[in-house]
């Protein structure tokens, strides 16, 4: 579990500031490996990173974005 995200886009984890962007990133591309990119959902991303369904399609638009983003910084 990865902490809520603030308004300003970053969270904190021991205390330092990490973009809520790549935290997405990172929680999408283990929730891919581990359950399968068909059975993941933008919800359960999210619930797993501690933040809105909103702000998951706010940084990303599409899920199909977002498996973009994985695959690229893979």
């Amino acid at each position: 579990y990865l902490p809520p995200c603030t308004l300003l886009n970053t969270c904190l984890v021991f205390g330092v500031a990490i973009d809520s962007r790549a935290q997405l990133i990172e929680v999408a591309t283990i929730a891919f490996a581990r359950d399968g990119i068909a059975s993941t959902s933008l919800r359960a991303i999210a619930k797993e990173a501690g933040v809105s369904p909103a702000l998951v399609v706010h940084h990303f638009g599409s899920r199909e974005k977002l498996i973009e983003d994985c695959i690229i910084k893979a």
